[in-house]
């Protein structure tokens, strides 16, 4: 349970109502302002893990095998092959060691793949109940072949993808986002993609969402042959929603009822769940 950084004049100023909204993560736009009317200020997050997963692993596969540069050739009429990589048994790296990475955690032993994410207290029990090998950062971006971001964003993690973390991937190696898009310098991923520096990239998020400055950078991204993109729509799917609304319609019954609130609830008005 994370509080949210919300000023009380900004957020709990008459307690009269209940602001809820249903979201998968949180960064430094998450925040809400509930001007005079707000009692509770929550965010549902938990019912979109499996959607996402799913996502991260067919950006994966699609990036990988060059689904995209094989359909542009076939609509043209080549039909010639482009060898793609095996999922099975590479090393996948992950980042960001929640609900999300450990979904795709699940997921990934059904492809026999050494599993490596970055040590954190918490996740010792996950990991080693797993078979998940917890190292440093450095040590991952080395080893993997498959790079896949799920941190939250915060001051500390903006664009710690950049330059230099690239420059330790392998040449071979492929890096999937579908947690937000500040943690990856969109610049320093478009110039990486260009020479070299890593093969492929699988994107649902970009800088240019909460910078317009990026909008350039954005767009020749999406425009190259080694990058499968979708619009931030990693948890949209009918099955996920629903059971997002699912969670947000029990915290707003808990919190009407005087109950606490299922532990996917945020609350955002000063107060700890």
């Amino acid at each position: 349970m994370h509080q949210l950084p919300l000023a009380p004049s900004n957020c709990v100023r008459r307690w009269r109502a209940l602001v809820h909204y249903p979201l998968i993560g949180i960064g430094p736009r998450s925040g809400c302002r509930c001007h005079h009317s707000a009692h509770h200020a929550r965010l549902s997050a938990g019912g979109n893990d499996a959607s996402v997963a799913d996502h991260t692993l067919a950006l994966m596969l699609a990036a990988d095998q060059r689904l995209r540069e094989t359909q542009e050739r076939m609509s043209r009429g080549d039909w010639s092959i482009l060898r793609g990589h095996d999922l099975y048994r590479k090393t996948v790296g992950i980042v960001g060691f929640g609900r999300i990475g450990r979904s795709l955690v699940q997921r990934l032993r059904g492809f026999d793949c050494v599993l490596l994410a970055v040590a954190t207290e918490s996740s010792r029990a996950f990991a080693k109940q797993n078979h998940v090998q917890l190292v440093e950062l450095d040590e991952l971006l080395r080893r993997s072949d498959y790079v896949s971001i799920h941190a939250p964003l915060t001051e500390e993690t903006q664009f710690m993808f950049g330059a230099e973390a690239l420059g330790k991937m392998k040449p071979e190696a492929v890096l999937v986002n579908t947690a937000r898009g500040g943690l990856v310098d969109d610049r320093a991923l478009l110039a990486a993609l260009k020479d070299g520096t890593i093969a492929a990239a699988g994107l649902d998020v970009f800088v240019s969402e909460s910078d317009p400055a990026f909008t350039s950078v954005t767009e020749e991204l999406i425009g190259l042959p080694n990058v499968i993109a979708t619009p931030h729509a990693a948890a949209s799917t009918e099955e996920g929603l629903a059971r997002t609304n699912m969670v947000a319609a029990r915290c707003v019954v808990d919190v009407l009822t005087g109950g606490d609130p299922p532990a996917q609830c945020v609350v955002a008005d000063g107060r700890r769940r």
